[in-house]
Formats: C-alpha cells, structure tokens, sequence
C-alpha cells in the first residue's frame, strides 16, 4: 500500500498550528521566573535616621527672673541703725575744755553779797558731749569749801544752753545720765542741826531736752533757798 500525501495546503496548516504553540520564552510560569535584583532597590530605602536630642531648654534671660521682695524679719544688707555720718553731723567737735572756756563768761557770778568767781580749774567735765542731745559741767567757785555752791552749765549737742537753774546751789551736785536726752540730778544740804560734812537733805530733779522749745525742762525738788 502506498502511503498518502499531503497536500501543500495541508501541510501550510500544520505549520501554522505548530506556529501558534507555546514558546519557552512567553509563557515561562513566573514561579519558576528567576528572582530580578535592581542595584537600586537597597539605595530606595532610606536608612533610619539616628535620634536627634532635643535640645535644652533655655535659662530665661535674667530680666524675665522674679525678683522676691524681702519677707517680714528680713533686713538684708542694710545698713547700721545708727549711721555715723549722720552722728557727726549733728556733733559740735568741740572738746569740754573749748565748751567750758566759752560757757563761763556767760554764766552769771554766785553773789551771796560778794562776787565769786566761777572756778574753771577744777570744774568737773565728765558728763559732756558734743553730741548728746543734753550734757552738763560742773563747776564750783574759786577757793570753794564743803557747802559752797555749784552750777551745772547744760549744753545741747555741745551748744551752751545756760545753765541748769538760775539759782547755784550749795553742795556738788550728783548728776547721773539718764538717757541721751535727760539727766538727774540730786542735790544736797544740811538739815537743821546738821553740820556741813553730815548734810542729809536731799532734793531730785530731772532736766530733759525739748526739742520744741530748744530748752531743757526741769521736773521735780530744788533745796530750799
């Protein structure tokens, strides 16, 4: 038996068919696919960036700082109460002797009928200061005895004001400070019967500065006259 041919347009179509099958290349299972690197896949991808510190908070400029007024008690740095410059402006710088020089000639003599010079050698000027606002001297007469009499010059500040009564008194005079303003005075005298070395008697008076009246004023005893 003779085999058979195909025809020409036969054998086109098998070509055909055979044509439209599937390649190698186009129809390739993507599992199989082999994996595609891109050498910029890795550089897409940002790095983490690393921790920024926040910064510090700012001090506050030092006009903005509060300040706290002092609390009740509180004396900070503040000056001395008693202020020396004010002190020595108020003082007289004058010393007890230039005081008692310019004092006596202003002081009336002690006249019992005869004149009695006041005895600038022996005054007593423990109690003065040229910046109390009273201090006193003390002074007798001249050739004075245990019951002649005395007077006590005042001064304001070391400013002769006159002198602490206007009558002198028998006896030295004890005159205590009592405060910068005042003093006290005790003066003494014979009793009757007394004699002059046991004279007893005694009488207090209190003299203190008036600002007021720019005069010192007297409270209390005098002896009798």
């Amino acid at each position: 038996m003779r085999p058979s041919r195909l025809s020409p347009l036969a054998l086109a179509g098998l070509l055909l068919l055979s044509g439209c099958g599937t390649s190698p290349g186009s129809d390739a299972d993507p599992s199989t696919s082999s994996p595609v690197t891109s050498s910029t896949a890795s550089s897409s991808v940002a790095a983490p960036s690393p921790p920024v510190a926040s910064p510090s908070e700012p001090a506050p400029a030092p006009s903005t700082l509060a300040t706290l007024a002092p609390g009740p008690g509180h004396t900070g740095d503040t000056l001395p109460t008693d202020d020396p410059t004010a002190a020595e402006a108020s003082c007289a710088s004058v010393t007890a002797q230039q005081a008692q020089e310019s004092a006596l000639p202003q002081v009336p003599q002690f006249d019992d009928g005869e004149r009695w010079a006041w005895d600038a050698s022996t005054a007593d000027t423990g109690g003065f200061s040229d910046c109390a606002q009273l201090s006193w001297i003390t002074v007798g007469i001249q050739g004075a005895t245990g019951s002649s009499p005395y007077q006590i010059l005042l001064f304001h500040r070391g400013e002769f004001i006159g002198p602490a009564t206007e009558r002198a008194y028998g006896f030295a005079p004890r005159v205590q400070r009592i405060d910068d303003a005042a003093i006290q005075v005790t003066y003494r005298w014979a009793g009757r019967g007394e004699t002059t070395a046991g004279a007893s008697r005694t009488a207090v008076s209190v003299f203190r500065w008036n600002e007021l009246r720019g005069a010192a004023d007297r409270a209390g005893e005098l002896p009798p006259t």
